[in-house]
């Protein structure tokens, strides 16, 4: 059985990742594993206090927890099997490490996602997964 991964953040194109992936895993029969990737940004406010900071953080994955549930029910409305993964990270290597560990067949991602203009200066995720990934990567538009 071919195993997809598909990574998706709390975007609102993440539901347009969502339908794509799972008209793919369909027409593959294949298993899912959705993925978020967070990265730590508690080092990088000083003026908030650690304990506030923990609050936010924690706050945070509960919300991420919560959108990754609801998308994957999406698939298992379907039939289609699916495991969830939140991981911490820079979001181009988790899913390239991810994507080499785990022996996926394929990999879908957006081709944009929340990060705005870090995005523009640092390299995209999409571009990093597509030039790094080891696996066939998809690019939801």
């Amino acid at each position: 059985m071919q195993n997809i991964l598909v990574a998706i953040d709390s975007a609102d194109h993440s539901h347009k990742i969502t339908d794509e992936a799972i008209k793919l895993a369909e027409a593959l029969n294949a298993e899912v594993t959705l993925l978020s990737v967070y990265e730590d940004v508690t080092t990088r406010m000083p003026e908030i206090s650690h304990s506030d900071m923990e609050k936010i953080h924690q706050a945070n994955i509960e919300s991420i927890e919560k959108f990754l549930h609801e998308e994957a029910e999406r698939f298992r409305e379907k039939g289609i099997p699916v495991k969830t993964r939140l991981d911490k990270g820079h979001p181009g290597q988790v899913i390239c490490d991810l994507a080499k560990q785990g022996g996926f067949s394929y990999v879908v991602l957006g081709n944009r996602g929340k990060s705005g203009v870090s995005e523009l200066l640092l390299g995209s995720v999409s571009n990093r997964v597509a030039h790094c990934a080891e696996t066939n990567v998809i690019l939801i538009k």
